[in-house]
């Protein structure tokens, strides 16, 4: 029987926690929702993406935290992050050395302290509003654990003909090979329940871009449920980080590496209850 992932048991109280049974675990959260931005070098793009993160989720009945990771930034990002923080609102980590896309969401992810955790990218091309809808997904859905924002299921506009088509390449490639049923297997905008961390055993995934295409997967060969919302895509503010060759080998190589392991997930997987 599918566990019930979420059962308030009390009030808010006074000091703001949340409390929730979690298969069957009482928990505390200090936030509804905490959202983890990994960024690198993202000085052209980052202020407006947090100022449009913060009007939007601070203007909803929901308390939210935004999470900052700068990962190894040489640029100004750093310096704007400092202008950026809000106590209780807005937090900044920074990591000493450039580890990596993935390296900056374990980091910001094992500080969340929301009862989900979202992330999307520094660069102006996910809208904060999209935020909401998924969220709710996840409130009507107990059984599904995580929401996945699609790009092209919303048109796709803001991709370019090289990214669509990678895209697509890896999303099918990982529909045949992990039996996933995903549409947009490598977008920068997901939401999920927070224990989905310790499921997938995210502190060993992968530090670089192939990052979200390794979580769906590994929901996948795990027979994780997730759905998919349509959302708009806009261009990027900044420069890309991603290397159509180099990235396109290690997205092809992660596919079969999980794939190829899909016995171990299974036995590591912490027990139902």
């Amino acid at each position: 029987m599918e566990p019930t992932r979420d059962k308030p048991i009390a009030s808010r109280g006074e000091d703001g926690k949340i409390p929730v049974l979690v298969n069957g675990i009482a928990r505390e959260y200090d936030y509804d929702l905490s959202v983890v931005i990994p960024i690198y070098n993202e000085e052209a793009g980052i202020r407006a993406t947090v100022e449009h993160l913060t009007q939007y989720l601070f203007a909803q009945p929901w308390r939210s935290e935004i999470i900052c990771v700068d990962d190894g930034s040489s640029d100004r990002t750093a310096e704007i992050l400092e202008e950026l923080e809000e106590p209780g609102r807005v937090r900044a980590i920074r990591s000493p050395e450039n580890r990596g896309y993935g390296s900056a969401l374990k980091i910001g992810f094992a500080a969340a302290k929301g009862r989900y955790i979202g992330f999307v990218d520094a660069d102006e091309t996910y809208p904060a509003k999209m935020l909401g809808p998924m969220l709710a997904m996840l409130e009507w859905r107990p059984d599904v654990p995580l929401v996945a924002g699609s790009r092209l299921l919303g048109g796709g506009e803001g991709l370019n003909l090289l990214r669509k088509t990678g895209n697509l390449i890896f999303t099918i490639m990982s529909r045949v090979v992990c039996g996933t049923t995903a549409t947009d297997a490598c977008t920068g905008m997901l939401l999920f329940r927070e224990e989905l961390r310790d499921e997938l055993g995210i502190e060993d995934f992968t530090d670089d871009l192939d990052f979200s295409l390794q979580m769906r997967c590994r929901c996948a060969l795990l027979g994780i449920p997730n759905l998919e919302l349509p959302i708009p895509y806009s261009d990027r503010v900044g420069s890309s980080k991603l290397s159509a060759f180099k990235h396109g080998l290690k997205f092809t190589g992660r596919i079969a590496h999980e794939r190829l392991h899909a016995k171990r997930w299974k036995a590591r997987r912490p027990s139902q209850t």
